[in-house]
């Protein structure tokens, strides 16, 4: 070979090298700075975007991280990071995009799988986001934030014990992670065990006092505890830290209507509407309070604007079920009834109210059948035992109808129904003193129950 072309075949040889050498720098350069090889020159200004994300301060983390990308378009942390402020923002469409364009980058990046388990479990994607949390422990197996993750998306799918266990572990390994204490205390809220909730709310409140979500979580369980005004301060603060905050304003609106100040749930929970108009809980709740108020129109509206939004909404049919009944369309509630115990056939609440259709309906054996389906889910269950009851009473079987009434007289001491209903079948049996003391007790309990004036009238026990 001659001289001449072996120079140029060392050349190009050489050239190829160095090809590859930059190859692989650039494929190397991200495994470096967060391998703790050689440090990037991005390190540094991403530590400070990460101190500002820590302080709230978004706006200037987002421009610092769009400066990093002009930089560098492949540097993942960046996109990470970025991914992060929007999400903080509640922009998860954009969060979703660059958590994608990190994992793109870089697809053994555990703590990108960990931030987009949370923008899917904020966008109610939460079987995505188990299988990021999961993908994040296999590379991650301590993380505290990636069971964290897990624990998020098991609570929403319902599987409260297992998101338990996660949210313990996360705590085991960072018992400062307010996050935790904060996924925990919604645990404990759908638990019902309130006092451990509440515990864990302060707890990340004392963590992180501007975080408004758990300021939000203790409102829920304040909620529970039936300690409405600490609900409203607790809805408060989380509005005044996050002013777009829907969850909140319903809360807020929830808890006046438990106190009864209608007008002020109205305008709370329509403000939360006004910030997120595809909530079909929002929708619920002021069907709700509608159907308090007797404005039966109205709630059956709401609870139609909720189920267009989740055709599966079990709870929505049971109410609108209700509403309907009061206004007479007993065909129509029945529809509404099968459906709601079609999707969801553990609730009592649908049993009790189909029963009542059925009475309405004249076809009283129905009506004691799905009563008695409802005191089977809730033994206890006051309303059931009225409604089978009143079923009785149609059918003239009266002391079948008094052990009812009794049982609901039992539960709830307080309805004047259950009295003058249970004087009646007393009455039917000749036991005129009973009927009497249960009529005078109906108006002690309601002093304008005018069937119960009339009654006592009958007797000549009013003048």
């Amino acid at each position: 070979m001659k001289k001449g072309n072996i120079i140029l075949l060392l050349m190009g040889s050489a050239i190829l090298n160095l090809f590859i050498i930059a190859i692989m720098a650039g494929s190397l350069y991200w495994w470096f700075s967060r391998e703790g090889g050689k440090p990037s020159e991005l390190d540094n200004p991403m530590a400070e975007i990460d101190q500002l994300i820590e302080a709230k301060e978004y706006g200037q983390a987002l421009e610092k991280a769009n400066i990093l990308l002009e930089k560098d378009e492949n540097y993942p942390p960046a996109y990470k990071a970025r991914c992060e402020i929007y999400r903080q923002k509640s922009e998860y469409d954009k969060a979703l995009i660059d958590c994608n364009k990190a994992l793109e980058l870089d697809n053994n990046y555990g703590e990108a799988y960990q931030l987009r388990s949370y923008v899917y479990s904020n966008q109610e994607k939460y079987d995505q986001a188990l299988k990021d949390a999961e993908k994040a422990l296999e590379i991650i197996p301590e993380d505290s934030k990636a069971y964290a993750a897990r624990c998020w998306a098991l609570n929403e799918t319902d599987k409260h014990n297992e998101a338990l266990k996660d949210c313990n572990k996360s705590i085991e390994i960072d018992p400062d992670y307010y996050f935790s204490y904060n996924l925990r205390c919604a645990i404990y809220d759908d638990l019902e065990e309130f006092n451990k909730g509440l515990k864990d709310c302060n707890k990340a409140i004392a963590l992180d006092p501007d975080y408004a979500y758990a300021y939000k979580n203790r409102a829920n369980i304040y909620e529970g505890l039936e300690e409405y005004d600490n609900a409203i301060e607790d809805a408060t603060k989380a509005i005044e830290l996050r002013p777009d905050f829907a969850y909140a304003y319903d809360i807020r609106g929830y808890s006046y209507y438990e106190k009864g100040d209608y007008n002020l749930a109205i305008n709370d929970i329509n403000k939360a509407i006004d910030l997120d108009s595809n909530n079909q809980y929002f929708y619920y709740d002021l069907g709700v309070i509608y159907e308090e108020m007797e404005e039966y129109e109205k709630a059956i509206k709401n609870y139609d604007r909720a189920i267009k939004i989740d055709p599966k909404y079990s709870y929505a049919y049971n109410l609108r079920c209700y509403a309907k009944n009061q206004l007479g369309k007993n065909k129509e509630a029945l529809n509404d009834c099968n459906r709601s115990i079609e999707l969801y056939s553990e609730n009592e609440w649908a049993y009790k109210n189909r029963a009542w259709v059925y009475i309405d309906l004249g076809e009283f054996e129905k009506a004691i059948k799905d009563a008695a389906k409802a005191i089977e889910l809730n033994n206890k269950f006051s309303y059931a035992y009225q409604a089978r009851g009143f079923a009785y009473l149609n059918l003239e079987k009266y002391q079948e109808a008094i052990k009812d009434y009794n049982e609901a007289i039992k539960y709830n001491p307080n309805n004047e129904v259950n009295y003058l209903n249970r004087g009646v079948a007393y009455e039917n049996l000749d036991q005129i003193d009973k009927a009497i003391k249960d009529y005078k007790k109906a108006l002690e309990l309601n002093p304008e129950y005018q069937l119960a004036k009339q009654y006592l009238t009958d007797f000549g026990e009013l003048n």
